[in-house]
């Protein structure tokens, strides 16, 4: 084992100044990926961003120092478009003696678990201001193999990598399919057909159970579904289910079930009006959520699809009322939402295009957590001899 600080410099100065009109790549916090990269970066002059940032050269590591930007694993290697980037105070840099380590080998290190865990427990600093030492990278401990079987274990690990990217790529790309789609269904007709309030199909709306967050925990018997269930982009997020005890009338009173549509009554001024189509098994959900049910009229998926579009945003965002922390579209303002009516063949074509591309990301979310527990195990037996 050795010391990260003897086979790499932490935070080094350039040994070669660029000059006040040298072109170099600046990188903000936001450049720097969760997923061990970096984006090519801006191209300044020099002498615009020469003082107040952190200096590095293209090939460097990078480390967010700062909470909780750490913790989210933002540790990437510098792929930039000049020998020169500079990038936010809070990024740590190292750089590695490339006559004995490997950059991409000492980049897979840091990025384990354990690492941050350990360096998490060794932050300075309170509350949103906590940042990692300098110190911890400089005496952190890693095995240090031949550089060529340095090499060897990064390329492994770097293929695993690339596999996981690949699905989530692909994981991306299914994500954007339901408002592709919709677009093509329905966009181009929504003038020839009838235009109606939202209210009138709504056969029944109910708002969800309050459970305080002292009243949930893993060991209760019902899951529940809170507003951060809802990603940004209108999908379920079942691993944000917490869990609580419920009576018979609540359970019978509070539960969604398939096929319901959920829409996110309160929230920030930029999360407010999330929905999604819940599918599986009845689970209880949070006050701060409404549970809506349709006449035979419009599909949970057409309302849905249609709240996700510009025309659908853009009524939303009329509706939303609240201060400077908190909004809410109350269920009046909603029952006003106008929107076309198509053919129900038309819709529940485009329900059974969503139910298929659905089960296809069903299915690489499973691979996505099979090739995770690849790449932990490959991480594992990497850093202690067994690769």
């Amino acid at each position: 084992m050795v010391a990260l600080g003897d086979i790499a410099e932490v935070n080094p100065r350039l040994s070669e100044r660029p000059g006040s009109d040298e072109l170099v790549s600046f990188l903000p916090m936001a450049s720097l990926g969760t997923d061990g990269t970096t984006e090519a970066g801006e191209e300044r002059p020099f002498a615009e961003v020469s003082k107040g940032y952190t200096p590095f050269l293209d090939g460097d590591l990078l480390i967010a120092k700062i909470t909780p930007c750490f913790q989210n694993n933002k540790i990437g290697q510098a792929r930039i478009d000049h020998r020169v980037g500079v990038g936010s105070t809070e990024f740590h840099v190292v750089r590695p003696r490339l006559d004995v380590a490997d950059a991409r080998y000492l980049l897979h290190f840091l990025r384990r678990d354990q690492v941050r865990a350990e360096g998490e427990r060794r932050m300075t600093g309170s509350g949103g201001q906590r940042r990692v030492p300098a110190s911890f990278l400089q005496h952190l401990q890693l095995p240090l193999p031949p550089l060529d079987e340095q090499r060897r274990i990064a390329h492994v690990l770097d293929s695993a990598d690339r596999l996981t990217n690949r699905v989530e790529g692909m994981t991306a790309a299914l994500d954007g399919l339901g408002p592709a789609l919709f677009r093509a269904l329905f966009q181009d007709l929504a003038d020839e057909w009838p235009v109606r309030q939202l209210g009138e199909f709504v056969s029944d709306s109910r708002l969800g159970l309050v459970r305080a967050a002292s009243a949930q925990a893993p060991d209760l018997p019902h899951a529940y579904m809170k507003m951060d269930a809802i990603s940004r982009s209108g999908h379920l997020l079942p691993e944000k289910f917490t869990r609580v005890a419920a009576s018979e009338v609540e359970r019978a009173t509070t539960s969604v079930r398939d096929g319901d549509l959920l829409f996110n009554t309160r929230n920030t001024r930029d999360l407010v009006g999330k929905s999604v189509v819940y599918r599986g098994a009845s689970v209880l959900y949070n006050n701060n959520l409404m549970r809506l049910r349709f006449t035979p009229d419009v599909t949970a998926d057409y309302v849905h699809g249609y709240l996700w579009s510009r025309a659908g945003v853009r009524q939303l965002e009329a509706r939303k009322v609240g201060t400077t922390s908190v909004f809410a579209i109350y269920a009046k303002a909603l029952a006003t939402v106008t929107l076309p009516v198509p053919p129900r063949s038309l819709q529940t074509t485009f329900s059974q295009a969503l139910a298929g591309a659905a089960a296809t990301r069903e299915d690489l979310c499973q691979r996505r957590i099979r090739f995770d527990g690849l790449r932990r195990s490959l991480q594992v037996r990497a850093f202690s001899g067994q690769l």
